[in-house]
């Protein structure tokens, strides 16, 4: 039997009929798992091969056995499997050979899932263990697959009958395990420990502290693979029950401050039980929030972001005055317009074919650009800013040449001074930056540099790739544009010999290429999909992870001589041959799904490579970070058959960032791509990847040190959010290829970039 402190965990009173959660506004979309709820508790998801694992107190073959105490059957462990669609399927009993006559509770697996540790009430040869206060405690047991059946179970060395340990969860190097237990020396109630596995045993539980642990019950840990801890408690200051936490481990055991994960996974009733995947993006966890089937119920996930990030797109607003006066006389001008745009947010923006701003990627429809008309008599306008956002602030009024500024994130300035000088003596010059889909640029720098005195001054596009400036007359001017992953381009202006007045309009438009992205894929070249989603462990495809897939799919259709292999690759943890076999499953499944999409399967070959083409040093036994690791793990698709008649166009989810040989987060390159620009010259930058956390850009050049690279630099261009690391600047693009090739052949990211 469980013991009361363990019921008080699990047990819940809402019995609602509802199904689906749609997505909030902080883009975590919610689903209730029908297919598996009940009206009975379902709860504490694992994952488990092309599924999940769960506790539930339906009945189970041979083991209707009620709990006189809550009055319902003994809970047992269920495997649910996923359709081809995706979605799970109905559940069944996982395995009798792990099945007692009494409870058994949360489990987790090892890498390779051969390896389970569970929770189950203390049996001693079969006959149940009471402890000195007269009920059976709680402990964890393991048992090894052999032959494809679970061997005798085992119970964990440090157990004591006196008291509960349950809720085991395992790091993905199989080194700690971390529970939850009532054992003596604690700060109260459940406290979470770990155990060390050193040579070969289990050491003595070592509690994880008083930032972890408080008065009231921690349990459920969920240890991920970057070390960050979730679990759950019911301490104080919560929103009711027990609610979902996280904390990121520091040196030497110690962690961080918890934090409390957002309302859509936390509610006024018990949430516990939250397992994510590799990406932190998708996952399940446990809820008896209102809307549920039964009394507890099992939730998916899936969020754009990690959900260790916040989902709120920006902190809230504060207001700035802003005036504006004339720059000779410092009289206030009213009427001057002003304009704020975040350049964080551009890479988002969406736009319809007439360059009009019609929603943003990550579907928050937070505006990113807003204009205030028309300061007051006194030159003052408000507008409410993100104080963790970066924003070009532009300033226009009729006579005044426009004056843009930056406003970066944290600025603690309430009041900012805008001097306007008279639009005299001038000539307006109107232009439009786009790509060369003829797509708008928003946020690109157009430098204006006087090719007399070569003085220079620059401006940031609009949402629509606009700029507009007023030049000195009888001048001769050099425009160029740029824009990240871009080549640049320029073009030349002159104001002579024109009617020198602020009314005389002069066009400059200018189009850039997409650094090695052609306008066309040829036979060879190699690409990623990024948004391809699997649980851990899982070869599976997620719901939410085939958008890429359905792109792709119509690509073929427009080219049915295309024929394509499809990649599969992991990181180096668990064995050579069992990553192998992973991927060979999930490249099979992808193919699987291009099929039932109408595509040929002869067009696809399915390749899994497992971890024998890794992308930098993290084999077995060298220890990397997470963020490491995830380079490794992608899915690429290579044209192995190109059509004879006609090129392939670039699909539109094609952008910089998935080409392999060119933008933010490319892993390498494939030099065909660069054939086209044999005899350009120029000051080129071979850059080894974009970083927004400067301690991943850190991380880069030690990496790219250790690979005999040395001095590289990070270099962080004015108005854009990224940490470029830039291994070497060289004169021709000749030069930049060899090195390339040399990045590339020690598996490390590169892309070029013009100067």
């Amino acid at each position: 039997m469980f013991s009361k402190k363990y019921l008080i965990l699990i047990i819940l009173i809402l019995n609602i009929q509802f199904v689906m959660f749609g997505q909030n506004k902080s883009g975590v979309e919610l689903m209730n798992e029908s297919t598996i709820n009940t009206d009975q508790l379902e709860f504490s998801p694992t994952f488990y091969e092309d599924g999940i694992i769960f506790i539930s107190n339906k009945p189970v073959k041979d083991k209707e056995i009620v709990d006189k105490r809550i009055d319902k059957n003994v809970m047992s462990i269920f495997i649910a499997r996923r359709g081809l669609d995706g979605v799970l399927k109905p559940s069944e009993p996982f395995s009798f050979e792990l099945t007692s006559k009494l409870h058994e509770g949360p489990l987790c697996f090892d890498k390779t899932a051969d390896n389970v540790y569970f929770t189950r009430n203390n049996i001693i040869k079969g006959r149940v263990e009471n402890a000195k206060d007269g009920y059976t405690k709680l402990g964890i047991y393991t048992s090894e697959k052999v032959a494809g059946k679970w061997s005798e179970v085992r119970e964990l060395p440090f157990n004591n009958r006196e008291y509960d340990f349950c809720h085991p969860s395992i790091s993905i190097d199989g080194e700690k395990i971390f529970f939850s237990s009532n054992r003596p020396g604690g700060y109260g109630g459940m406290d979470l420990y770990y155990s060390q596995k050193i040579n070969g045993k289990w050491s003595e539980p070592v509690n994880l502290g008083p930032t972890i642990n408080t008065e009231k019950n921690e349990a459920f840990p969920f240890i991920h693979a970057d070390g960050t801890l979730f679990f759950a408690s019911n301490k104080s200051g919560g929103k009711g029950g027990f609610d979902l936490y996280f904390a990121k481990s520091k040196a030497d055991d110690l962690w961080q401050d918890p934090v409390a994960m957002s309302n859509d996974f936390n509610s006024e009733t018990d949430d516990f039980g939250l397992i994510v995947d590799l990406d932190l993006k998708n996952g399940y966890f446990t809820s008896g929030k209102s809307g549920g089937k039964g009394l507890d119920d099992i939730y998916s996930f899936h969020t754009d972001g990690k959900i260790t990030e916040p989902q709120e797109s920006g902190k809230p607003g504060e207001e700035i005055m802003f005036f504006t006066a004339d720059k000779v006389t410092g009289s206030e001008l009213e009427g001057a317009d002003i304009s704020v745009m975040s350049t964080d947010d551009l890479s988002s923006v969406v736009t319809d074919e007439n360059g009009n701003v019609i929603s943003l990627g990550n579907g928050k429809m937070t505006p990113v650009e807003a204009t205030v008309e028309g300061t007051d008599a006194e030159g003052k306008r408000k507008l409410k800013l993100a104080k963790d956002k970066n924003y070009v602030v532009t300033v226009k009024k009729p006579g005044y040449k426009t004056k843009q500024f930056v406003v970066k994130k944290n600025d603690q300035r309430k009041e900012m001074m805008t001097l306007l000088e008279k639009a005299d003596d001038c000539i307006t010059v109107n232009g439009f930056v786009m790509g060369s889909k003829k797509n708008p640029l928003p946020g690109a720098t157009v430098l204006i540099k006087d090719n007399a005195s070569g003085e220079t001054q620059t401006y940031t596009t609009d949402l629509k790739g606009n700029f507009n400036f007023c030049l000195t007359c009888n001048k001769d001017y050099t425009i160029t544009a740029s824009n990240d992953n871009y080549i640049s381009a320029s073009t030349t202006v002159s104001t002579k010999d024109k009617e020198c007045k602020p009314s005389t309009i002069v066009s400059a438009n200018l189009v850039l290429s997409t650094l090695g992205a052609p306008e066309h894929l040829t036979e060879g070249s190699t690409f990623e999909l990024k948004n391809i989603y699997y649980n851990f462990n899982d070869a599976t495809l997620r719901p939410d992870g085939k958008k890429d897939l359905d792109v792709l799919a119509s690509l073929m259709k427009r080219y049915p001589t295309m024929e394509i292999e499809l990649g599969s690759h992991t990181d180096s943890r668990g064995s050579a041959e069992y990553n192998k076999n992973l991927s060979q499953k999930r490249a099979d499944n992808v193919v699987t799904y291009l099929v039932s999409k109408g595509i040929d399967k002869k067009r696809v070959t399915a390749m899994g490579y497992g971890e024998s083409k890794l992308r930098n040093q993290c084999a077995d036994g060298v220890k990397c970070s997470e963020f490491d690791h995830q380079l490794n793990r992608r899915t690429e698709v290579k044209i192995t058959k190109a059509p004879s008649d006609e090129d392939i166009d670039l699909p539109e989810f094609l952008s910089e960032k998935n080409l392999i040989g060119g933008g933010l987060g490319s892993t390498g390159v494939i030099a065909t791509l660069y054939n086209s620009m044999d005899n350009l010259k120029g000051d080129f930058a071979i850059i080894a990847g974009s970083f927004e956390n400067e301690s991943n850009a850190k991380k880069q050049v030690e990496i790219l040190a250790k690979n005999g690279f040395d001095g590289a630099t990070i270099v962080k261009p004015e108005n854009f959010r990224f940490n470029r690391v830039v291994v070497e600047r060289v004169a021709t693009i000749k030069e930049a290829r060899a090195l390339v090739v040399k990045l590339k052949n020690k598996g490390l990211p590169s892309f070029l970039l013009r100067a």
